[in-house]
């Protein structure tokens, strides 16, 4: 009987932390999409943040690609 309760006590607190990952996971992704929105707004210079950070991502992969 006090083995059962355990085992159950025990599945249900691994149920809460996949949901928590789940749950973090969602919130990351939120916080990411809302960085990409307000960074294809904002302008610093006259062109905005967004056409900044694609710049420079393409520099990376120009420095990583062989030749």
């Amino acid at each position: 009987m006090m083995w059962q309760v355990y085992a159950t006590a025990l599945r249900s607190i691994k149920r809460e932390e996949a949901i928590e990952n789940v749950e973090w996971i969602a919130l990351a992704a939120i916080i990411l999409v809302m960085l990409v929105a307000v960074g294809s707004q904002l302008k610093s210079g006259g062109t905005t943040i967004g056409e900044f950070v694609v710049l420079q991502i393409q520099r990376w992969i120009q420095n990583w690609s062989p030749g």
